[in-house]
């Protein structure tokens, strides 16, 4: 999957983090942001982070040097028509996501992949203003990206199997804990979080979560280890081994 060009659409925080993951993972990746030259900040600070490995003794010079040349920064979204995968991190605004996701299907090639990291919209409000809804999902990752090993990989009622699979397998090849949720805003992993009431874990039962989580999300010792750590499940699992 390294061979996959990925785009990255939102300099801030969780772009930044997205573009340091993918690009240390071995992908070419392409960073844009609407503000003039955010996207060129947001390359240096990456190369800043990832240089500090060099400091630390973690990874060589010629490592760091080939990491840093994979990433580049985007003057516009037209230069992400190469990409297999463009990863939105924008501001979340369902508007401002749909024009983007409108305009991103003029440029991007007919089998290429929509992702949005949105945390508190739903997918398949996204999707709808595009022409091929099935290659859009919802790709969330958590701050620090390349400290938090989990993303949770969001499939919206017209998201096609093909490309949970596809974002299933990038994820897992990036060394992130990839988890296969529904479409309902917050996701899995926030409303496991919620569920640490009483009346939150009841409704999550019935609404939230996909079985055996819902069996389980009350057992909030092990969500924030397992966000953390990455538990040892099947690839694609919803649920953590007992």
């Amino acid at each position: 999957m390294n061979d996959t060009t990925i785009g990255v659409i939102g300099a801030g925080t969780m772009g930044r983090g997205i573009v340091q993951l993918f690009a240390q993972a071995g992908h070419r990746v392409l960073c844009h942001d609407a503000q003039p030259g955010a996207a060129a900040k947001a390359v240096d600070y990456v190369g800043g982070m990832i240089g500090r490995g060099v400091e630390k003794g973690r990874i060589t010079a010629q490592e760091f040097a080939r990491i840093q040349g994979r990433i580049h920064a985007a003057a516009d979204i037209a230069a992400l028509s190469e990409c297999g995968v463009v990863i939105e991190a924008i501001v979340e605004d369902l508007e401002a996501k749909r024009s983007l996701f409108r305009a991103l299907e003029a440029v991007v090639r007919g089998d290429a992949i929509l992702a949005s990291n949105t945390s508190s919209l739903t997918v398949a409000e996204i999707a709808a203003a595009c022409a091929k809804p099935e290659r859009v999902a919802g790709l969330h990752f958590f701050n620090p990206v390349p400290l938090m090993k989990v993303a949770e990989v969001i499939a919206a009622v017209r998201t096609s199997p093909a490309t949970v699979e596809t974002l299933r397998a990038l994820t897992e090849g990036a060394g992130h804990r990839a988890v296969v949720t529904a479409d309902q805003p917050g996701f899995l992993i926030n409303h496991a979080v919620a569920a640490s009431t009483p009346r939150a874990c009841a409704s999550s039962r019935s609404r939230w979560l996909r079985p055996p989580m819902s069996t389980t999300c009350c057992a909030m010792p092990w969500v924030f280890a397992w966000v953390r750590s990455s538990c040892s499940t099947s690839p694609g699992s919803t649920c953590p081994r007992k």
